[in-house]
């Protein structure tokens, strides 16, 4: 007997959409921003962790094996911009398979690290983020 394909996620065994679930970061200092990504991308049957500092940031990467990072360009308490940061956890964390990054501001000066899939604007986080973070 195959895998047989499920119609909704409330038919798949508890067990099952557990392990196949994404394990997703979401790290920004407007608490607002974090809730409403926690909102759409838990809708994907992802589980979401959010973080507003470096520091809950660390301890979720440390606690969950997180496979997925959203991040604003800014990280409250650290003076350089994120690309560093995040780029730092990625190859700390290898099982991270995709890293966004969402910003308010100008970045285009700034060369985008390797480490990083896509940089998008935070204009309204959520459009397309679920897409760009999940494909």
């Amino acid at each position: 007997m195959g895998y047989q394909y499920a119609k909704y996620v409330s038919d798949i065994p508890s067990w099952q959409l557990k392990m196949r679930k994404n394990k997703i970061l979401v790290v920004d200092y407007d608490i607002q921003v974090c809730r409403m990504l926690k909102r759409v991308l838990e809708s994907d049957a992802s589980e979401v962790f959010t973080a507003v500092t470096r520091a809950q940031a660390e301890t979720h990467l440390r606690k969950h094996r997180i496979t997925h990072i959203v991040s604003d360009f800014t990280i409250r308490e650290e003076v350089d911009n994120a690309y560093d940061i995040v780029s730092e956890w990625r190859r700390q964390y290898p099982w991270i398979r995709r890293v966004i990054i969402l910003t308010a501001i100008d970045i285009s000066s700034y060369k985008v690290p390797v480490e990083i899939d896509a940089v998008m604007a935070k204009r309204d986080p959520t459009a397309g983020v679920a897409r760009a973070l999940l494909s």
